[in-house]
């Protein structure tokens, strides 16, 4: 049975920096605490943290959709739920310099949740406000940050040209 002073102990060599990544895979499991920590932790390895990725602990999932060692699916399955921290993971930067389709296949959901987001970057937005989704369409217009410009050249058009942000 593991104890107070158990955790306290992973805690303390978790922290330590020349902790090795199968040290941090080998502790996953024991306490909520230390799965936090590993989540978050620069040399946790994506295997451990795709682990991780599936842990009830809510505060665990978010700290691993923060990780940029995160494996993409779980990166994006992650992203449902955090749009936030999706958004602010530099790995999202690299797999979009690997794929620049990415926004097209992710998840309406997912997309969705980061257009309403008031740090979803302006492009982004751009972007998004052409695409043939009406909910997508109403994402972009309940952005807090929209520009007008985006407002101005942006529009829904189903066949029957259902204007949102103005005239065509």
């Amino acid at each position: 049975m593991q104890t107070k002073s158990d955790e306290k102990a992973l805690k303390k060599h978790i922290k330590d920096q020349s902790v090795e990544a199968v040290f941090l895979a080998e502790s996953t499991g024991q306490f909520t605490s230390v799965d936090r920590l590993i989540a978050a932790h620069e040399k946790a390895l994506p295997e451990t943290l795709s682990k991780l990725s599936h842990s009830s602990d809510v505060a665990t999932r978010r700290r691993v959709v923060s990780n940029p060692n995160t494996p993409t699916e779980d990166f994006i399955r992650l992203g449902q739920q955090f749009s936030k921290e999706f958004l602010s993971n530099p790995l999202l930067d690299m797999l979009l310099l690997e794929d620049p389709r990415l926004l097209e296949e992710l998840p309406e959901p997912l997309l969705i949740s980061i257009l309403k987001r008031p740090s979803c970057p302006e492009d982004f937005l751009a972007w998004a406000s052409k695409l043939d989704s009406e909910k997508v369409q109403l994402a972009v217009v309940m952005n807090p940050t929209l520009s007008k410009k985006i407002k101005r050249g942006s529009y829904y058009d189903s066949g029957n040209t259902q204007l949102l942000f103005g005239k065509k």
